[in-house]
């Protein structure tokens, strides 16, 4: 009985920690374009957003206590709304889902794309599970099939589109690792007038400081060998007091491997830190290299 148990357990751990789609498909991404939506265009002034959808969660996000299928419909509309103020030529999105048991299997770039009237969507998956089973405790509240990543909605032509994987941590177990979301830069180049501008839309490590500079410094590296116009959107996962990483800087950890022109020009001020839950966070950033003006 013990040995069939443990082969079952074996077998499903295996299952779960698998994919739905083709390693050619997680790695490639999708671009998507909208046939009726028509493309915007440039008038001087190019303006990008950067959000962290958290996966339409709210307050409940990586709880058990998981938000309700309208809590999460409302929530995603109060995003779009706060973005359709901003009226973004390229929105730039953290921890979204596509095709999630946690947010009843909505395709919340879809939605935010359709809402903010964006002809172009790039989606780059950094998490495929069949099922993932976290929280731990009670069962119910597992995330189940799991279909994430980081994605890009823009008015203007995107021209191609890749991703880098960053390192796990390799402290953590392997059979951790195994249900462990992939950190990733997301790359697009996308057309602007007569120009070519790079955007690179990362999410670093939040819990291992020793990968999240490991994860900084290839960052960097990618940034400081790009001679044309490159727009950084980041979500460091740095938190002032975090319980599990010393406190440091998140533009210091991405100029490990960059020129320190490049991010030096808008430095990180006070009230780039929003309190949540008694602790202090940094907010999505979007800084540009040497070859791009931007402001405020």
């Amino acid at each position: 009985i013990v040995v069939v148990a443990g082969v079952g357990f074996v077998s499903f751990a295996y299952w779960a920690s698998r994919g739905t789609l083709t390693s050619d498909a997680y790695e490639q991404g999708a671009l998507h374009i909208s046939k009726s939506i028509p493309a915007g265009e440039v008038d001087g002034q190019y303006t990008i957003v950067s959000y962290n959808v958290g996966y339409g969660s709210g307050l409940t996000n990586n709880s058990s206590d998981n938000a309700s299928e309208t809590e999460y419909d409302e929530n995603v509309a109060l995003i779009a709304g706060a973005l359709q103020g901003v009226a973004p030529d390229l929105a730039a999105y953290q921890e979204i889902d596509y095709d999630s048991d946690r947010s009843y299997h909505r395709d919340q770039l879809a939605i935010l794309s359709d809402e903010l009237q964006t002809k172009y969507r790039v989606k780059a998956f950094n998490w495929d599970k069949r099922y993932v089973p976290w929280p731990y405790w009670p069962l119910y509240g597992h995330f189940g099939r799991m279909l994430s990543g980081q994605a890009l909605s823009s008015r203007v032509p995107v021209r191609a589109h890749s991703k880098v994987t960053l390192p796990k941590p390799k402290e953590n177990p392997f059979w951790y690792n195994a249900f462990y979301l992939d950190r990733i830069v997301q790359i697009a180049e996308v057309d602007i007038g007569n120009e070519t501008l790079v955007i690179m839309n990362l999410h670093l490590d939040a819990y291992h400081r020793q990968t999240r500079e490991e994860q900084g410094a290839i960052v960097g590296d990618l940034g400081g060998h790009e001679e044309r116009r490159l727009v950084l959107v980041e979500l460091f996962q740095v938190t002032r007091g975090h319980a599990l990483g010393k406190w440091r800087d998140p533009v210091g950890v991405v100029e490990h491997g960059l020129d320190a022109d490049v991010l030096g020009r808008r430095p990180h001020q006070a009230d780039d830190l929003i309190e949540l839950r008694g602790k202090r966070h940094w907010c999505s950033r979007v800084a540009g290299n040497r070859n791009s003006t931007y402001g405020d």
